[in-house]
C-alpha cells in the first residue's frame, strides 16, 4: 500500500510545479510506467485475461455476439479484444495500448482546450481516476478515450471525425451515451443567455431525476437492447445506499457544480470551447447529482466529469484556482483509498505488480491467488 500513498504524495507535491515540457514528459511518463505496466492488479483483469485467451483459441463473429450476450459487454470492446488476441502476444500488450490511448486523449483534450500545465490536470484526474478507470474499468476505459478524441475534434470543428469517435465510444461502452448527449446539450447550454450560471445549474439538478427517468423510458421503448442495458446498471447491479461515501460524493458534485457556475472570471468574454466545458461539467455534475444513490450510472457519469472538470482547473478562468485544485486532489484520494483499500478489496492492489519488474527479477505474479482469496472472502 505504501507505493500506492507515495505516488499521490509524490504527485500532490510536485505536479503544481512541473512546467518545463523535460520535466513534464518525465511526470507523465512516470504515470504511464505504472498503470499502463501494472501486472494482474485491479478488479477486473481476470475477467479481460479470460476473454482474450477464450478469443486467441478461436475467433468469429458468432462468438462475438455469444460473448455480448454470456458477458453483458459491448460488441465493439468484444471486436477489438478478438483482433488483438490473434495479433498481439499477451492481454499485458494490450493492457499497455489500451492506457496509451487513454493518456493520449487526455493530451488531446488539453491541446484543443489550451491547458498549458499538463502534469498539474494529469494529476487531478488521476487523483480519482488511478486505481477505477486506470486499473480496473478497462472498457469504462477506452469508452473514455475515443468519447475525449471526439470531444476533442468537436471543439477543433472536426464534426464527423467527432460524430464517428462518439459512435465508437457507446459500442465500447453504453453509458458513455451521457457523455455524448452532455456535448449536445452543452452546446445548446452555452447559447443561452446565463446558460452556465448558477441558476441553470439548480434547475438542472432539481430536474435532473425527471429527466433522467422520462429519457430511460424512451430509449427502453425503442431498443430491447438498451432496456437490457438498463436493467442491468440500476437493478442487477448493487446501488450505494446513503452512507458516508454517498454524502462525500453528493457534497463533491455540488461544489464542482457550484464553483464552475458561480465562480468563474472573464464570464462575458471567454472562448466557445471554455463555455461548452463548463456547460458539460454543469450537465454532468447534474446527473450525478440526481444519480449519486445509483452507483453504477453515477459512477461512469462522474468518470468523466472529474477528467473535464480538472481540465478546467488547468486553464485560467476559475477563481479560487488554488483552493478548489488542494479540495479537488485530497478528495479523488480520499476516496480512492476509501473505496479501494478496505478488506477484502485490498487485495486486488496489494501488493502492487509491474510486469516490468517482475520479468527483471524473474517472479511470477501473485495476481490469480490473491483474486481467489478475495473472491472467497466475498462469496462469504
Amino acid at each position: 500500500m505504501l507505493i500506492y500513498v507515495g505516488c499521490y504524495i509524490a504527485m500532490f507535491l510536485t505536479a503544481p510545479f512541473i512546467r518545463r515540457p523535460a520535466t513534464t514528459f518525465v511526470f507523465i511518463a512516470s504515470l504511464f510506467l505504472f498503470i499502463a505496466f501494472r501486472s494482474e492488479t485491479g478488479f477486473d483483469w481476470p475477467v479481460y485475461t479470460l476473454i482474450f485467451r477464450e478469443f486467441a483459441d478461436s475467433f468469429s463473429i458468432q462468438k462475438v455476439f455469444l460473448y455480448q450476450i454470456l458477458y453483458n459487454q459491448e460488441p465493439g470492446f468484444l471486436l477489438t479484444m478478438g483482433v488483438f488476441a490473434n495479433i498481439l502476444p499477451s492481454y499485458q500488450v494490450a493492457q499497455v495500448i489500451f492506457s496509451a490511448l487513454l493518456f493520449g486523449s487526455i493530451l488531446s483534450l488539453c491541446r484543443a482546450f489550451k491547458v498549458t500545465n499538463l502534469a498539474l490536470v494529469f494529476a487531478l484526474i488521476l487523483s480519482y481516476l488511478m486505481l477505477t478507470v486506470g486499473f480496473s474499468t478497462i472498457r469504462q476505459s477506452l469508452a473514455m478515450s475515443f468519447f475525449n478524441f471526439g470531444l476533442a475534434s468537436y471543439v477543433n470543428r472536426r464534426r464527423w471525425r467527432s460524430y464517428l469517435l462518439f459512435l465508437l465510444a457507446v459500442n465500447f461502452q453504453f453509458s458513455a451515451l451521457v457523455y455524448v448527449i452532455s456535448v449536445f446539450s452543452g452546446t445548446a447550454l452555452s447559447r443561452l443567455r446565463g446558460g452556465t450560471g448558477f441558476v441553470t445549474f439548480a434547475l438542472m439538478a432539481l430536474g435532473m431525476v425527471s429527466i433522467l427517468t422520462l429519457t430511460l423510458q424512451i430509449l427502453s421503448i425503442i431498443s430491447p437492447y438498451v432496456a437490457d442495458k438498463i436493467d442491468f446498471y440500476i437493478n442487477t447491479r448493487q446501488t450505494a445506499g446513503p452512507g458516508l461515501a454517498g454524502a462525500m460524493l453528493f457534497v463533491t458534485f455540488l461544489m464542482i457544480g457550484t464553483h464552475t457556475a458561480a465562480f468563474t472570471r472573464d464570464r462575458a468574454v471567454q472562448p466557445p470551447d471554455i463555455v461548452l466545458l463548463r456547460a458539460m461539467i454543469l450537465i454532468l455534475a447534474a446527473v450525478c447529482l440526481a444519480t449519486t444513490f445509483v452507483a453504477v450510472i453515477r459512477d461512469r457519469a462522474s468518470y468523466e466529469l472529474w477528467v473535464l472538470y480538472s481540465l478546467y482547473l488547468g486553464t485560467r478562468f476559475p477563481q479560487l484556482k488554488w483552493l478548489a485544485r488542494g479540495s479537488a486532489f485530497a478528495f479523488g484520494a480520499i476516496f480512492s483509498f476509501f473505496v479501494v483499500f478496505t478488506y477484502p478489496g485490498v487485495l486486488a492492489f496489494v501488493p502492487y505488480q509491474n510486469s516490468l519488474t517482475l520479468f527483471l527479477e524473474n517472479k511470477e505474479s501473485s495476481g490469480a491467488t490473491r483474486q481467489q482469496i478475495m473472491f472467497d472472502e466475498i462469496d462469504r
